[in-house]
Order: C-alpha cells, then structure tokens, then sequence
C-alpha cells in the first residue's frame, strides 16, 4: 500500500517537475522574442542614426556650395567696384 502511494507520489513529481520545465521552456521563448524585438529597435535607431549623419553631411555640403556662391558673388562685387572706379575716373579726365 505504501509503495503504490510513493509510486503515486513520484508520478506526481515527475508531472509537476513536466510542468516547471514547459514553463521554464515558455519563459526562455518570451525572452528569446523580448531580444529579438530589442535587437529590431537597436536596428531601427541606429538606421535612423546613420539617416541623420548624411542628412547633416547633405546640409554641410548645401552650405559649403552656398558659401562658394556668396564669395564668387563678392567677387563680382569687387569687379563691378573697380569698372565704377575706372568709369568716374574717365568722367573725370
């Protein structure tokens, strides 16, 4: 009698101890899909880091092209200063 209750027992435990390792399965699936989504995330904001980084190499190269503008225009500027120049001075003789 007592041998068939330990025997219960045991099945028993073997079933609880069934049970802790499915949970213990479902737990490390959770955690493995939790990094898997972590690991997108890290993905996304890094894409998002590099469309920044030439975004602001697009602005720095827009305001390099602007600069060389503004200086030919100063240029232009220095020429049309000395045609002034050169015609008040025809005026003059």
């Amino acid at each position: 009698m007592l041998q068939m209750i330990n025997l219960m027992l045991r099945r028993g435990n073997l079933r609880v101890q069934t049970i802790n390792l499915m949970v213990q399965m479902s737990n490390l699936k959770v955690r493995t899909i939790n990094l898997i989504i972590n690991m997108s995330n890290l993905i996304i904001r890094m894409s998002n880091l590099i469309i920044n980084m030439i975004d602001l190499m697009l602005q720095t190269i827009n305001l390099i092209i602007r600069m060389s503008d503004l200086k030919v225009q100063m240029s232009d500027l220095r020429v049309q200063t000395i045609n002034l120049m050169i015609n008040m001075s025809k005026l003059n003789l």
